[in-house]
């Protein structure tokens, strides 16, 4: 299978493009191989960075697309700094929303096999329990409005996957920088009182490569099993780096209110039975936490 990849060399275009290749994404799980059935297949891929290919100009994807005729196009491009988009409304939908429409209309028309990524902060947390993939959107920032905008965009034309608190060990993901900070004995506050759902990158980008030889499209979640809260999820990841937990202390959303620009949902845990009821279920949280501190070797970065 041709695969095209936008947002390749981003934190989790770089786990796409080794699953992709039939390599273990740094974190992954052997076991569970590059499709979640311990298979390491490998396709033809071809990854584009936002210097290579600016998803917002419809004729130069246009022109990528007519040149590689993919089979299958996964576009992981996106504008993902949530408190700055609460002041750069026009860059973040022309990205998100105008550019997911653009690499999709281009996929089209070569037949392509379409999947995006979406976020849980389409919700605005005021449900119990975990959301489900046809819970009304109802976004509390402009990045996940731009985020359900695209959503709608591409409906059942395509497949999108919603994930949440996405880590990998190519990005710079808050709960790594955490973990850095306490290896360097530094104390860090996170808030007890907003829950979601963490997913490692690298078994998101398993899980995208065994849906891509799946005809199925709309809304999936994607995401380690369990919910947790921030607290509970930076404890746990500095635990696991043998670290001293004592240097994680909770806080409150209401204590940290005025830091942030953007509004958070206090719950945006995801439920994953479509997934799961295609066989696609993700270890439990505390397990691709546990991976992603080891293959990230916080000492060697001090």
């Amino acid at each position: 299978m041709r695969v095209l990849i936008t947002g390749a060399h981003g934190q989790l275009g770089r786990d796409l493009m080794d699953a992709f290749s039939g390599q273990l994404p740094a974190g992954g799980d052997a076991a569970l191989g590059c499709d979640l059935r311990g298979g390491y297949q490998e396709h033809e891929v071809f990854g584009f960075g936002r210097g290579e290919l600016d998803v917002t100009d419809a004729s130069a994807v246009a022109s990528v697309m007519n040149d590689l005729k993919p089979d299958c196009v996964v576009h992981a491009a996106a504008y993902t700094a949530v408190d700055a988009a609460e002041t750069d409304g026009d860059r973040v939908e022309l990205v998100n929303a105008k550019g997911t429409l653009y690499v999709l209309e281009a996929a089209e028309a070569h037949k392509a096999r379409f999947i995006s990524f979406s976020t849980d902060y389409v919700f605005d947390g005021d449900k119990a329990d975990a959301y489900e993939e046809d819970d009304l959107v109802r976004p509390l920032n402009r990045y996940g409005l731009s985020k359900a905008k695209a959503e709608a965009m591409v409906g059942d034309r395509g497949l999108v996957i919603r994930s949440s608190w996405l880590a990998g060990v190519h990005g710079q993901p808050t709960v790594l920088k955490a973990v850095k900070r306490v290896a360097e004995g530094k104390s860090v506050k996170f808030v007890s009182d907003q829950v979601g759902s963490f997913t490692a990158c690298a078994d998101l980008a398993a899980a995208t490569t065994a849906l891509a030889a799946m005809d199925v499209t709309g809304i999936m979640h994607i995401a380690n099993q369990g919910s947790v809260s921030w607290f509970e999820l930076v404890s746990f990841a500095v635990q696991s780096a043998g670290l001293d937990t004592n240097l994680v202390a909770p806080t409150t959303i209401e204590a940290l209110g005025l830091s942030a620009a953007a509004k958070r949902p206090k719950n945006s845990a995801l439920a994953t039975k479509r997934a799961i009821s295609l066989g696609l279920c993700l270890p439990e949280w505390q397990n691709g936490i546990a991976r992603l501190v080891g293959a990230a070797d916080i000492s060697s970065k001090l």
